[in-house]
């Protein structure tokens, strides 16, 4: 008998976990976006415009892909949290905020802690490569009720104002 309740209390149980789940994630879909950056812009420190030795950070735009169709484009500013910007140092923390139009549906705001890999290595090229992780809020049009998680990786050349971006968005709509 008590293998009996044993058995009936563990399919129970597995069933209220399955529902439980399929409950949490009813709403939760993932996107990878790939991101063409089309301008990558030196931020001087006031005072110091078009030293290279006084950059607080950048102004990026870029165009926005989904399975290699052009979806949107986007807009950002990458701030360094203890500026100036230093190329022989290894590591860099910024914080990244971006915009990310998609037209006819609408738009979302990125917020995200960056962690740079710079280093002596990479200041003749300019190539500066980057991981962050952030949220997604403050959607319109049919992103408005839009919550979610970005995270991704990016290589972008500081000379050539240019770069590419891969990013991966776990979206939650109606939160």
């Amino acid at each position: 008998m008590s293998r009996k309740i044993l058995i009936s209390v563990f399919i129970i149980s597995l069933f209220g976990v399955g529902w439980l789940q399929s409950a949490i994630a009813a709403d939760e879909t993932e996107h990878i976006l790939q991101k063409t950056i089309t301008s990558n812009t030196p931020e001087f420190i006031s005072g110091r415009e078009g030293d290279p030795t006084a950059m607080k950070g950048f102004t990026i735009t870029f165009d926005i892909f989904l399975n290699g169709t052009q979806v949107g484009t986007g807009t950002g500013e990458v701030t360094v949290l203890d500026p100036p910007v230093n190329l022989n140092d290894r590591y860099t923390h910024a914080i990244i905020e971006i915009v990310n139009t998609l037209p006819g549906i609408g738009s979302y705001e990125v917020t995200a802690h960056s962690l740079s890999l710079t280093s002596s290595t990479s200041v003749a090229s300019g190539d500066v490569v980057s991981a962050w992780a952030g949220s997604i809020s403050n959607g319109t049009g049919t992103l408005e009720n839009t919550f979610g998680l970005s995270s991704g990786t990016g290589v972008a050349n500081i000379f050539a104002g240019t770069g590419e971006m891969t990013e991966v968005l776990r979206i939650r709509t109606g939160f």
